[in-house]
């Protein structure tokens, strides 16, 4: 820390220690705060820290802080916050691409490279860049798919360009505030035993994150851009498992504001479905889900099809 970060970080720890005499705080979010405040890895954190102390943030700090953000299901997941070791923010998901990297480079040999995409929610792709940063300062190839891509496209990359890991950004059908990243294994599939727990402890003892900034990378010619690529072998792909039958239906489809069209009405064109329509309340790529009900696309709740099957008993679709 710089000499300044050091008187505010004293500052803050006696609003810090005031603040938990008085209940203001958890224990859980006492501790996490005072290691964001003293550890030289959370250093650049800790005016935001401070600032949220001084005006009396209290309930915003005890929700990112009163505990770690766990990996689970394949990756981490939550709220969006600048701050907070409970919070998806740069911190957090630098922390996971530096542990994906250490764990990978322990166990794999030769060159090794890692794919990368991200999906429609905010910040899906300046996480998705700072993630290819950081793989990039590991010793790490990245291959880049730039533009909103779906989850089986980036298992696809995996698989396809050979690489040892893949990194999707997305929370999947969680509210418009969360994001997460989860990762991949070189088969394509999310991490399983023994990979899962031992990634999971790189993770949580991260400590300097080390980052080539973007542009950098890619001027390097350590990032890949295959979009066009891959998109053509991902449907060509998907059209050779087709079983045939019957392709003089009218369809009607509806992305939910996320990345499926590019994937889905390729699919079914190339495969000989020439009425494929799309859901147009519901075609703008979009982090806030503006016309799904509830705002959260989660395609578990019927009543997100709701308009579609209306729209489709119409349409004779």
């Amino acid at each position: 820390m710089t000499h300044d970060s050091q008187i505010n970080s004293a500052e803050a720890l006696e609003l810090l220690d005031t603040a938990a005499r008085d209940g203001k705080l958890s224990p859980g979010a006492v501790e996490n705060i005072r290691c964001w405040l003293t550890q030289s890895r959370y250093a650049k954190y800790a005016p935001e820290v401070l600032r949220h102390m001084q005006e009396g943030m209290w309930k915003q700090l005890d929700d990112v802080f009163f505990t770690i953000i766990p990996f689970g299901t394949g990756g981490r997941r939550g709220m969006m916050y600048p701050i907070g070791s409970n919070a998806i923010n740069d911190r957090t998901i630098g922390e996971s691409a530096q542990g994906l990297a250490e764990y990978v480079k322990a166990n794999q040999t030769g060159e090794l490279s890692c794919a990368i995409a991200y999906d429609t929610r905010h910040n899906s792709r300046h996480f998705a860049e700072l993630c290819a940063g950081i793989m990039v300062a590991n010793g790490f190839k990245v291959y880049f798919l730039d533009g909103y891509r779906s989850t089986p496209a980036l298992s696809f990359t995996v698989r396809q360009k050979k690489c040892s890991c893949g990194i999707m950004v997305t929370a999947s059908h969680n509210p418009p505030s969360d994001n997460a990243v989860k990762v991949y294994w070189s088969t394509g599939g999310q991490v399983m035993p023994p990979h899962d727990k031992a990634i999971i402890a790189r993770v949580m003892d991260a400590g300097e994150i080390a980052e080539t900034p973007f542009a950098e990378a890619v001027a390097q010619g350590r990032v890949e851009f295959c979009t066009a690529e891959i998109d053509a072998a991902f449907t060509a792909n998907l059209k050779g498992q087709s079983l045939g039958g019957p392709r003089a239906v009218k369809i009607i489809y509806s992305p939910l504001h996320g990345v499926g069209e590019g994937a889905v009405c390729p699919a079914l064109e190339a495969d000989g479905f020439a009425e494929v329509g799309v859901f147009e309340p519901h075609r703008g790529r979009s982090g806030d889900f503006p016309n799904v009900p509830g705002h959260v696309s989660n395609p578990e709740n019927r009543a997100v099809f709701d308009s579609i099957i209306e729209r489709a008993k119409q349409t004779g679709a």
